[in-house]
């Protein structure tokens, strides 16, 4: 994935880590978080960081022919595996910072994207010890467009902000006090309507239900999970919320009218191929997104190079077959490069987009071992030669015929064998 810098043509980002459609399924954002920092090779200034070329991106791709066409990048000044989250009327984007405590917005015009002014969630510091900086995470935006839920991952806590004014117009403490744990780690936000938000905290694993109907968000509920949540998504109907589960192994699967846990569905592989009996972890989902007919769920499992495709108990919505929860199929995997992140489907399902954070570095010889920097500490050669492991190791971006793998494992009903990829 090349930027396009004019000073550093062949320079490609590392660490993509999300992705997000359109509603009306034309474009496409992919979001970078990572190493994307290099040094200056001479000059005064050699081996120390160049900040003309130390930044993160989001490209903007047309995806309306179904091949990604990259239109545009943006650059960021930091970022923290947010959400980008596109606004159906104005295609407001919205990228999380890192480093400084504010939300980057994205406005759409004739001449594409701009970045507008920032709006700061006013958080001096994290609540943490040392020196983290505060730094905000996942992002929904209500259905009425009008506002936009921010998760405030170092801060425990979500902000509300008024999109078309820019301001904050509510900050809510996710922990319940008192010593007792809960909402701490908030990682990721998804909007029920323009009255409740969904929120799931890593730390103390379980999913917030906020109540977001005024200006004054109060929590109504908190839902316990067996595994660490960290991506959530809501089905087209909104009735159901699948939670991806990385340490766990699964996805949690949420009735949304009774805030109860109603199945959990394994990603690492389908039981005729691989059984697991022993419990073994390490696939670690960490995304999760829906088909348009919400009869299939895509999860990408970072630890295992792949993504599961699952076959929805009654296109997820149980409640219309008259039934609970249950009964929805691991059907395969789809190999994918190092680490997936991220996975958005195309508004007819035909084509999944995937993309990964890691990648072989190769031969690192000019990385900082050598005897300068070891004996009198001057890295400014070693530094100026961009060797360090993680400035060469780059991201990768798949496109798949979606359509495809939706008849994975499935079982031929006259006894023949059942086939996974």
């Amino acid at each position: 994935m090349n930027p396009g810098l004019s000073f550093d043509p062949n320079f490609t980002v590392g660490q993509a880590v999300t992705t997000a459609t359109s509603p009306d399924g034309n474009t496409l954002l992919v979001l970078t978080s990572g190493y994307n920092s290099q040094n200056f090779t001479s000059g005064p200034n050699k081996g120390n960081t160049n900040p003309d070329e130390s930044n993160e991106y989001i490209f903007v791709f047309d995806i309306a022919g179904g091949k990604p066409l990259q239109t545009q990048v943006l650059q960021v000044p930091n970022a923290l595996t947010g959400s980008p989250s596109i606004q159906a009327e104005k295609s407001f984007t919205s990228v999380a910072g890192r480093t400084t405590t504010f939300t980057s917005t994205i406005g759409t015009e004739a001449a594409g994207p701009r970045a507008v002014a920032p709006v700061k969630l006013g958080h001096p510091a994290a609540l943490a010890l040392g020196t983290i900086t505060p730094g905000a995470m996942g992002l929904a935006v209500t259905a009425d467009g009008k506002r936009l839920v921010v998760a405030n991952y170092e801060n425990d806590s979500i902000s509300l902000l008024d999109i078309a004014g820019c301001k904050v117009l509510a900050e809510l403490d996710l922990r319940p006090g008192n010593g007792v744990a809960g909402g701490e780690y908030p990682v990721w936000v998804a909007v029920q309507g323009s009255s409740t938000a969904f929120v799931s905290s890593a730390r103390d694993r379980e999913i917030l239900v906020v109540d977001i109907s005024t200006n004054s968000p109060a929590i109504t509920n908190r839902i316990s999970v067996k595994g660490q949540p960290t991506r959530i998504a809501l089905n087209p109907q909104q009735t159901r919320l699948y939670v991806a589960e990385s340490s766990s192994d699964s996805v949690a699967v949420i009735n949304t009218k009774t805030d109860q846990i109603i199945e959990e569905i394994g990603t690492t592989a389908p039981n005729s191929v691989f059984p697991n009996n022993n419990g073994v972890k390490g696939s670690s989902p960490n995304s999760v997104a829906v088909s348009a007919d919400g009869q299939f769920l895509y999860v990408t499992n970072g630890g295992a190079n792949s993504v599961a495709v699952i076959h929805l108990a009654h296109g997820g919505d149980e409640e219309s077959a008259g039934g609970s929860g249950g009964g929805s199929e691991l059907l395969g995997l789809i190999p994918t490069g190092w680490y997936p992140n991220s996975v958005s489907v195309s508004a007819d399902g035909a084509k999944l987009y995937v993309v990964n954070g890691k990648s072989n570095t190769g031969p690192v010889p000019q990385n900082c071992t050598d005897v300068a920097g070891a004996t009198k500490e001057d890295f400014s050669a070693c530094g100026a030669a961009n060797q360090y492991v993680w400035q060469l190791t780059k991201a990768g971006f798949l496109t798949l015929p979606g359509a495809a793998w939706r008849s994975l494992g499935r079982t031929n009903r006259t006894g023949g064998a059942e086939q996974q990829l």
